[in-house]
């Protein structure tokens, strides 16, 4: 017959397996410190990737805007909105973004020799201007 201490509330058995409420806290607690050093690491991973499609989206531009200037002899300005309301880059250049880039709103102002490009991600709010001779 078993010992009566054995049914004793918060006595363990021979071979009983689990782990403590200290082991748990311990464990969740790691688990947290490595959480508040990845996330920001993550985001700022994102951000830089972001950046990356904004910046080839431009430069696929650039050959747009190269022959459109071979063709005019001016520079194209415009705007491209994700929402189809104004395309007038796309309708000039004959250009559009890729997939990458389909919440972005892009804009070009230019000048008798140069032209200034502007890409805003309406989802994170990154945003990118470059500008070419």
């Amino acid at each position: 017959m078993p010992d009566r201490d054995q049914f004793v509330q918060g006595a363990s058995r021979p071979g009983q397996r689990g782990f403590t409420l200290i082991e748990l806290m311990i464990a969740v607690a790691i688990i947290a410190i490595l959480s508040s050093i990845a996330i920001p690491l993550y985001q700022g991973y994102i951000e830089t990737a972001r950046q990356g499609v904004l910046a080839q989206n431009i430069d696929t531009m650039r050959l747009f805007q190269e022959d459109f200037r071979l063709r005019t002899g001016n520079y194209a300005a415009g705007e491209w909105h994700p929402d189809g309301s104004n395309i007038t880059l796309e309708t000039q250049l004959g250009w559009s973004p890729n997939q990458d880039g389909a919440d972005v709103t892009y804009v070009v102002t230019t000048t008798a020799d140069s032209w200034t490009a502007t890409a805003t991600d309406n989802v994170s709010g990154v945003s990118l201007t470059r500008t070419f001779p």
